[in-house]
């Protein structure tokens, strides 16, 4: 992920990405990212979130979104949930429609542009 998105998540006002050093996903994640802070956000306040959660690893795996966060909360969880199958249709790359998709035995989400020039890459290795 580009340095400047990193940067605005973890600045975002809910303080969810506030521990983390990097995101080990592509930028095309970053508008599900935002979407799930601002999410959180908006129960931190109405009220409905008794403690802060934060998130301490964010990550592709096995081709969708994974968030890891702490304390357990079921709210966090079940928007994080949320976050995930989107990044199901979503490039990791660009933020386009896309599917999954198994390149060189590593499954990713992407659109049909970035899943052909990622085929051209592996034809010049």
């Amino acid at each position: 992920m580009s340095p400047e998105l990193e940067k605005q998540l973890i600045e975002h006002p809910s303080k969810f990405y506030a521990q983390l050093y990097y995101f080990e996903c592509g930028d095309g994640w970053g508008d599900i990212l935002r979407t799930l802070a601002d999410k959180i956000s908006s129960r931190q306040e109405a009220g409905r979130l008794k403690r802060l959660v934060q998130a301490v690893q964010v990550k592709e795996k096995y081709g969708r979104l994974v968030v890891y966060s702490s304390p357990p909360d079921d709210q966090v969880e079940g928007l994080v949930k949320e976050a995930q199958e989107s990044s199901w249709s979503t490039c990791e790359h660009c933020g386009t429609l896309a599917e999954l998709r198994r390149v060189g035995g590593h499954l990713t989400t992407l659109c049909d542009i970035h899943y052909n020039d990622w085929l051209a890459r592996l034809r010049k290795t």
